[in-house]
């Protein structure tokens, strides 16, 4: 009796066994068979190649209203990675994939005729402390909001031969979509030698103007410390 049962256990093992390995044969045949070039089966429904899935992905992320995913490109920004035949090479980092749209990140930018080069570097501070008198001047006797304050760097006009390797620029183009443009005339090229709120002598912003909750808004002053934004607190009355 004991022999009995133990026979049919070890059978059942056997046959347990032999469904699980056929089971792993057929879903092998199968991924194979999505695999083989020409096949009308898929493992994705709706998705026979990377290029389908990829611009899925992103119509996905666009519904979702991720930015810069398939907006208009009209403005492009990078570092400078060669400059060559009156033209410079930079490196946009746009959303795009080089297998699926045909272009990489790369694009060649040469200077539209009549367009404009700039070298956009910081304000000296004391430069920037007299604009701000200036604009402090203006401002008592100007509507709200018709005067801006002075901006705290300065472009100087200079050629498309004078951008090196490394530099960073942003370009504007024609106001077309330029996300799939491989070489871009540019109307206006600004160039970046480093980062517009640091001083060129210090590193230091320069001093913005502090405004007193209890004063008027015309009633302001420049920060004793550079950088500041702190009102000054009014005096404290003696007990």
């Amino acid at each position: 009796m004991l022999m009995s049962q133990t026979q049919s256990n070890s059978s059942r093992k056997i046959l347990v066994i032999l469904a699980l390995s056929l089971f792993i044969i057929a879903l092998i045949l199968v991924i194979v068979s999505s695999m083989t070039p020409g096949s009308k089966r898929s493992l994705v429904s709706g998705s026979s190649s990377f290029a389908d899935g990829y611009k899925a992905a992103r119509d996905q992320a666009a519904s979702f209203g991720f930015p810069g995913v398939s907006d208009p490109v009209t403005v492009l920004t990078g570092p400078v990675l060669e400059v060559k035949n009156g033209a410079v090479v930079i490196d946009t980092k746009i959303f795009v994939h080089e297998k699926v749209d045909g272009i990489g990140t790369k694009r060649v930018i040469a200077l539209a005729k009549g367009g404009k080069v700039s070298l956009r570097a910081p304000m000296d501070q004391e430069k920037f402390a007299k604009a701000m008198k200036e604009f402090e001047a203006k401002i008592k006797n100007a509507d709200p909001g018709t005067i801006t304050p002075p901006a705290m760097y300065e472009d100087t006009e200079i050629k498309i031969s004078d951008i090196a390797v490394g530099d960073t620029v942003m370009i504007e183009g024609d106001g077309s979509d330029l996300r799939l443009k491989a070489s871009v005339e540019a109307k206006t090229i600004v160039v970046y030698k480093k980062p517009i709120i640091s001083d060129m002598k210090t590193g230091e912003a320069p001093p913005m103007p502090v405004v007193d909750s209890t004063k008027s808004p015309t009633e302001t002053k420049p920060s004793a410390t550079s950088g500041s934004n702190t009102a000054t607190p009014p005096p404290t009355e003696a007990n």
